[in-house]
């Protein structure tokens, strides 16, 4: 199942195939946990390749056939199921850095958020049940590419984002969908309801309290 599924997901992504190249090889090694499936992605400036087994490769991703199934039928999405607030956290889908000195990898990972959407239409559903946990919300990430990062997050009532009052130092942007809170910055406290668009500086304070079930988009650019 895994080679037939990962060569799916790579002829499905084939009209976005400039997307996936990078100047120095970056290998992707797969685990199926359960049945012992073994494969590896290579990341070139070809492209991406299927290889069978393990060929050196630079991080692992490892998870069981149901999780692998259910990304393929679309039931289940990759980055809501990878994304973590530290790295230690554990989650459906395991990864292991194996050569940290190859930062290409990094980027290969990045670019898994699209190549493991399947269907040459790429659509992601934006619906709770299917988003990860991370940052006290629960996101999908949309994009982690080239400096770039945007991801949807619905936070249930009375939970926090950014509970540990992280300042981070690339600028953010956060767009209120559905839903109400209050939203601690430096300068004092703000309402986000539906239709607003907060700037949020680098390095600053960013603690929003839903205080009804919330829906947003959050952005940031310039960042690792």
């Amino acid at each position: 199942m895994l080679i037939e599924g990962l060569k799916r997901l790579v002829d499905e992504a084939e009209p976005y195939r400039e997307l996936f190249t990078i100047p120095a090889e970056a290998r992707m090694g797969v685990r199926l946990i359960d049945s012992g499936e073994e494969a590896t992605l290579i990341f070139a400036e070809r492209g991406v390749e299927v290889a069978e087994g393990l060929e050196e490769p630079d991080i692992m991703l490892m998870m069981g056939s149901s999780t692998f199934r259910q990304i393929l039928n679309g039931e289940a999405d990759f980055g809501a199921l990878i994304s973590r607030s530290r790295v230690e956290e554990e989650r459906p889908i395991g990864v292991e850095i194996l050569n940290p000195e190859n930062y290409h990898a990094i980027e290969a990972l990045r670019m898994c958020l699209l190549l493991f959407t399947p269907s040459r239409l790429k659509v992601k559903r934006l619906r709770a049940e299917l988003a990860g946990e991370a940052h006290g919300g629960h996101p999908i990430p949309l994009l982690y590419w080239n400096g770039v990062r945007a991801a949807w997050y619905h936070l249930n009532r009375g939970e926090t984002l950014n509970p540990e009052g992280e300042r981070d130092p690339y600028p953010q942007l956060l767009i209120a969908l559905s839903g109400h809170g209050r939203l601690r910055l430096d300068e004092g406290e703000i309402t986000v309801e539906p239709g607003s668009a907060i700037y949020i500086p680098p390095n600053s304070l960013h603690q929003l309290k839903a205080e009804s079930d919330l829906e947003l988009l959050w952005m940031a650019w310039r960042t690792p």
